[in-house]
């Protein structure tokens, strides 16, 4: 399971969600962020989300962007989609 439970400082907080409360706090305090359904036509989020990390003076490319997915049921295009968004974990 991911992320490991025992890291320096802290293991990393991954905040999960979609609403506007979800992303002011991945914006505040998340190292990474958990989106359940990442496809091409939910782009909109991400370019929000870097955005606003941007204006919080936050470093986007920082941001870890774990996705759980059956990988028996991912396409080499699916993976090359999440990957061109950036997403560091399947």
């Amino acid at each position: 399971m991911l992320p490991l439970p025992l890291q320096k400082p802290h293991p990393p907080i991954w905040v999960g969600g979609e609403t506007m409360a979800a992303m002011r706090r991945v914006v505040e305090f998340g190292d990474g962020w958990h989106i359940a359904l990442l496809t091409t036509n939910r782009s909109d989020a991400v370019y929000r989300l870097r955005d606003a990390m941007d204006k919080a003076g936050r470093d986007f490319s920082k941001l870890s962007l774990p996705r759980m997915a059956d990988m028996s049921r991912l396409s080499p295009g699916a993976i090359e989609s999440y990957r061109k968004f950036g997403v560091s974990t399947l």
